[in-house]
This record gives structure tokens, C-alpha cells and sequence, in this order.
């Protein structure tokens, strides 16, 4: 005895109505990019920078659009280790296209840097290395054990 499925036309049809519909569902579930009220997005549309999007629910093609960064808004702090002492970095993030792609997020290498080059003048130093990367800075502090 053979068992084999027989599709009338019909049933053929509903399947690949179904597929489509799931498809659809599919694709309109990746088209909305939700933003926290309390943080902002970068997104891309082919590499390309498109914008930045603060709270709320945005419409894009996923397609050729896609979120390549969500960062906090407000102070951000950041601890790390330099030879054994530990280090907090806080720090306001003002352009969030400049630190996504000039700055690298790179809080931690620019601290090492400054404090390896010049304790004389380190707030100074730090102010303007931040400035560059569209950061404000706010506070160094090493971290008693």
C-alpha cells in the first residue's frame, strides 16, 4: 500500500496563499525599529548613514535599512583596568554620528592615552580628546579597592 499526499488544485492553492501571507507577516515584523525612550538609534540604509532616531516605533525597509548602533542617552559610565587600578569613566554622549563612526567607542583607549601622556593637565586633556569623538566629558575617577 502506497501513502501518498494527492493535492487537488484548491489545496495547492491555499498552501501557496499561505506561504505568501506568512511571508508578508514576516517581512512587515522587520520593517518597525523600536527606539527606548531613553536612547537613540543610528541606522543605515546600504551603508549609508540615513539619520538618527530617537523614541518610538520607525518604518524602513529592512531590505537596505538597518540599526547599526543604540546607545544611552544621558551620562554613560564606563570602568576599566589600567596595570592592576581601577578606573570609572563618565562621560555625555552629544553627537551620536561622531562617536559611532569617528570615535569608535573607544572611552577606554582614549583614558589609557591620556593617562599615560600627561597627568599634569589630565582634565584638559580628556575634555579635548572627547570633544573630538562627540562626547562631553564628565568625570575620571580611579576606583579605591
Amino acid at each position: 500500500m502506497r501513502f501518498y499526499a494527492v493535492f487537488d488544485g484548491l489545496t495547492l492553492l491555499y498552501v501557496i496563499l499561505g506561504i505568501i501571507a506568512l511571508g508578508a507577516l514576516l517581512y512587515l515584523y522587520n520593517c518597525f525599529i523600536k527606539v527606548g525612550k531613553d536612547r537613540a538609534a543610528i541606522i543605515e540604509r546600504m551603508g549609508i548613514y540615513l539619520g538618527t532616531y530617537g523614541k518610538g516605533w520607525h518604518f524602513f525597509n529592512p531590505l537596505t535599512t538597518r540599526r547599526v548602533g543604540y546607545y544611552k542617552l544621558g551620562t554613560t559610565e564606563v570602568i576599566f583596568y589600567i596595570n592592576r587600578d581601577k578606573y570609572s569613566v563618565k562621560f555625555d554622549i552629544l553627537n551620536f554620528k561622531d562617536y559611532h563612526y569617528v570615535g569608535a567607542h573607544d572611552a577606554i583607549g582614549i583614558c589609557k592615552a591620556s593617562l599615560q601622556d600627561s597627568k599634569d593637565n589630565l582634565s584638559e586633556t580628556l575634555i579635548k580628546r572627547f570633544e573630538k569623538v562627540g562626547c562631553k566629558f564628565v568625570s575620571l575617577d580611579k576606583i579605591l579597592k
